[in-house]
């Protein structure tokens, strides 16, 4: 279920906050009251804020000041603060109202019909900032898990391969693959052991690889490739290689 959202109201004087909550009953949210900013401050630690109304005028911090505090910490630098006032609205105060981060500044006495219009924009794009975050977190736990599940993939594959490797020298058991498309050619380990050649050099070229097979043996492997390449049928033969020491494996 998603928490209900919650707008901060902040102001030294009791009426002035009876008087915004009466006007925020008009909207689907949660009213924290505070009466100076060191309140609103505390609030913000127990609290997530959709919308954040203040005061201008308070003694000790002001509300310009409160709102410079919210736009320097992470948690709370997002909330939309509007500015609500008695005093003169020049343009002065204004301007330094929009540099300390608030979002609009309102002059008292105001019609509580566009105070509500505002804060109903600022919960509504809170919802969307929100379902946007919940998505992304959601897709980031999605790549996480999956780049879990590759590298456990990966771990257990590199085990298996290690472990063929080892079976196959104790076995003295080659294995290669060849891919007709790119005329690529791959050995294992043991194969070049076998071939009595250098894994460092690479591996032979497949026309090479086929005259290193023994001429008795030749017909036999030409045929077998030429079923498997035409008809995908597979083969198993014992076939005697030439190393290049002379001797015959």
């Amino acid at each position: 279920m998603t928490p209900k959202q919650k707008i901060l109201i902040v102001d030294d004087k009791h009426e002035n906050l009876v008087a915004l909550r009466h006007v925020l009953e008009a909207v689907d949210a949660e009213v924290v009251e505070a009466s100076c900013g060191n309140d609103a401050l505390v609030s913000t630690l127990e609290n997530r804020f959709s919308v954040a109304i203040l005061d201008v005028m308070m003694p000790g911090m002001d509300g310009y000041e409160l709102a410079s505090y919210l736009r320097g910490d992470d948690r709370t630098k997002l909330i939309p603060i509007i500015f609500v006032t008695a005093a003169h609205a020049d343009e002065q105060q204004m301007f330094r109202g929009y540099d300390v981060g608030g979002i609009d500044y309102i002059v008292k006495p105001f019609d509580p019909q566009i105070l509500l219009g505002k804060v109903r924009l600022f919960l509504e794009l809170d919802r969307d900032r929100e379902e946007l975050r919940l998505h992304r977190d959601h897709l980031d736990a999605l790549v996480a898990e999956r780049t879990a599940a590759l590298t456990a993939e990966i771990k257990e594959r590199r085990a298996t391969a290690e472990s063929l490797r080892e079976a196959q020298r104790l076995a003295r058991i080659g294995n290669w693959s060849y891919d007709p498309a790119r005329n690529l050619l791959e050995w294992s380990d043991e194969m070049f052991r076998i071939w009595g050649l250098d894994p460092a050099d690479g591996t032979l070229p497949p026309e090479q690889q086929l005259d290193r097979v023994h001429p008795e043996d030749r017909p036999l492997l030409d045929a077998a490739v030429r079923e498997a390449l035409g008809n995908g049928t597979p083969y198993e033969l014992e076939m005697r290689v030439r190393r290049p020491d002379g001797q015959t494996a």
